[in-house]
């Protein structure tokens, strides 16, 4: 934490802002590292891609889940969880009693939160630049499904 620097993105008279510094400085340390690890096994797989697709796919889908539980937009039990990871999200999967809201719903979050991820991918590859109207794209695609939403002013009213 010594070396973290923290940026001030937020001003309540004109909102968020783009930032001025370069993105690259505010990356933690140990992004160079995970980085040389995910070639290395990349550069591994290189002769099946098909693994490499497949895998980032899941992992998308694992991320989507994990959002909405911890966002708390739905509960979903952890069976139908692994199942909607290794298969994708089809209604099939989801049995009634395994999710707190109707099934459609969930699956229309799902569905929002891994294209929200896939965005943020084409970020990371560097296909996006970071500015305020990507971020403000990823945010409206992550809660474009959300039928209501709670949230608090700066004054800690409802």
């Amino acid at each position: 934490m010594a070396n973290e620097i923290l940026h001030k993105i937020w001003n309540v008279d004109t909102g968020i802002e783009d930032f001025t510094e370069d993105p690259n400085e505010l990356a933690s340390s140990e992004v160079l590292g995970i980085k040389a690890s995910w070639e290395k096994q990349k550069h591994q797989l290189k002769e099946n891609q098909e693994s490499i697709d497949e895998f980032i796919e899941r992992l998308g889908r694992e991320w989507a889940i994990e959002t909405g539980v911890i966002e708390n937009l739905y509960s979903i039990d952890r069976g139908v969880t692994t199942t909607l990871i290794e298969y994708g999200f089809k209604p099939e999967y989801i049995h009634h009693g395994s999710v707190n809201k109707p099934r459609e719903y969930v699956l229309s979050l799902l569905k929002d939160q891994k294209d929200s991820y896939d965005g943020l991918f084409a970020f990371i590859k560097g296909d996006r630049q970071l500015t305020t109207s990507y971020v403000k794209e990823l945010h409206a695609s992550l809660l474009r499904g959300l039928e209501t939403a709670e949230g608090r002013d700066i004054f800690g009213r409802s």
